[in-house]
């Protein structure tokens, strides 16, 4: 996959029709069907509309190991999708944008930004996204599984929907990261992943910690603080919905409600943040048994965590840990 501007052959100016406005209402070479049926296909349901451009959209998708990598090309090219139309197999991800040449504008999370050559922008799989491709443009797009942000660096959503300058320290190399892996060759296996999605989210905590301007919204500190209980009472398994809402002063339906913006019922999360945390302990030096670890982080049975863990991560607890 090779992203260079101008690498992409033109479809000439005359070759796809379009209304007095320039909105494509028809499409004779099937450049903008390809897109959306790729687009659907991949991540569900996006409406799109294209205008009459030298430039014909086109999505390219690739797989290194087990990194999903898009790369989205157009010239005044525009697409969104509604909140939950994100295919179920995504909802546990987020997704890092990088500006690869060009201008976009993204509206997202209640916040509308453009992002210029090289900016990075961090973009959740709940709530409405928009975006508009100005002239010859270029969009990367990394997916970024929930559980490499959880723990010490959760703090890392409140960045969704914030432009990340990509031209200068840690966001440069961040930029030049991702345009990297988008052109690799090579494939990657399970190290290489651990390795290099180390290295993603500590340069990103670093581009949070270097722009004070961004503030996490009132619902991301609550869930914080949450996060911050359950993490401490790990070890109790009747950690419950209704617990939840008195810790955080809100009724069910409120607590309901806020973890509905996430995506996500409460059981759920709290599952996630305890395989997370198995996770941790299952490649840290200390060698307690899986069974031990299971009910260290609230299982009150180990089939039942050796289950939910292969789930969540696709591998077993014991593979985990003879691999640390």
């Amino acid at each position: 996959m090779s992203i260079s501007s101008g690498n992409y052959q033109s479809a000439g100016r005359h070759s796809i029709a379009c209304s007095r406005d320039g909105v494509l209402r028809s499409d004779p070479e099937g450049r903008v069907a390809s897109f959306m049926s790729t687009m659907e296909g991949k991540y569900g349901h996006h409406s799109v509309q294209a205008k009459v451009s030298r430039i014909p959209p086109q999505l390219d998708l690739a797989k290194y190991g087990p990194f999903d990598v898009g790369v989205a090309v157009g010239g005044d090219l525009a697409w969104r999708r509604s909140n939950h139309q994100l295919k179920e197999e995504w909802h546990d991800s987020l997704f890092l944008l990088l500006q690869h040449h060009g201008r976009t504008r993204v509206d997202h999370c209640l916040q509308s930004s453009v992002l210029q050559s090289n900016d990075l922008m961090v973009v959740q799989p709940v709530g409405d996204c928009a975006f508009e491709m100005a002239g010859d443009s270029a969009i990367v797009s990394l997916n970024l599984p929930r559980e490499w942000l959880d723990g010490t660096h959760a703090d890392l959503l409140c960045l969704a929907g914030n432009p990340i300058d990509g031209s200068r320290g840690m966001g440069r190399v961040l930029s030049t990261t991702l345009g990297s892996l988008a052109n690799a060759d090579a494939s990657f296996d399970e190290e290489d992943r651990l390795a290099l999605s180390e290295v993603i989210v500590a340069i990103l905590a670093r581009c949070k910690n270097a722009s004070s301007g961004i503030t996490a919204p009132r619902s991301r500190l609550r869930l914080n603080d949450l996060k911050g209980y359950v993490i401490e009472n790990i070890h109790e398994p009747s950690i419950s919905p209704k617990m939840l809402a008195k810790v955080a002063n809100l009724s069910l339906r409120q607590l309901y409600r806020l973890f509905a913006q996430e995506g996500i019922a409460p059981q759920a999360w709290v599952s996630n943040l305890r395989l997370a945390q198995a996770h941790k302990q299952l490649q840290s030096a200390a060698r307690s048994s899986v069974t031990e670890i299971a009910f260290a982080v609230g299982f009150n049975d180990a089939a039942h965590f050796s289950r939910a863990f292969r789930k969540r991560y696709g591998l077993t607890p014991s593979t985990v840990r003879s691999n640390s």
